[in-house]
């Protein structure tokens, strides 16, 4: 049963690191897009954007071998599934056109912006994710 809380746990703070790393990314938009004078930092974005993403990519496998090893069942959790199949598209996208980005270095316009946009939804969808996940959560592990 405890083991039923680490994966909205590790989620939840992936979602959080996701957050800062939206910070850093939109020192860059600031900076490249409407010419304000403020530090990008580079590297930390990089990387703890990769961290970010990857955790939730990997606790979303998580999440659904927790539904498989407790229900025997996959995809029972409804809106909570559907629209975990959505972020593993937006996940993969913000880390393939961010590692794309960071090691082909060179002045670009869309890219950037597809990426900001990608990942601006995907923190929109993780928020639905904690909704439906916390509903999950109360009513079919802890009973309330």
């Amino acid at each position: 049963m405890l083991l039923l809380f680490v994966h909205p746990i590790v989620q939840f703070l992936a979602v959080i690191l996701a957050c800062y790393v939206l910070y850093l990314g939109s020192r860059r938009f600031l900076s490249f897009y409407l010419k304000q004078t403020v530090p990008f930092l580079w590297k930390r974005h990089v990387t703890l954007g990769l961290v970010a993403l990857a955790t939730l990519f990997v606790g979303m496998a998580g999440g659904m071998a927790m539904v498989y090893i407790f229900w025997r069942s996959y995809f029972i959790t409804g809106l909570h599934a559907k629209v975990a199949l959505v972020l593993v598209v937006l996940i993969l996208f913000g880390i393939l056109s961010g590692l794309y980005m960071h090691l082909k270095k060179r002045k670009r316009k869309w890219l950037p912006l597809l990426h900001l946009a990608n990942n601006v939804i995907l923190l929109l969808l993780c928020v639905v994710q904690i909704i439906t996940g916390w509903n999950i959560l109360t009513k079919y592990v802890l009973g309330l």
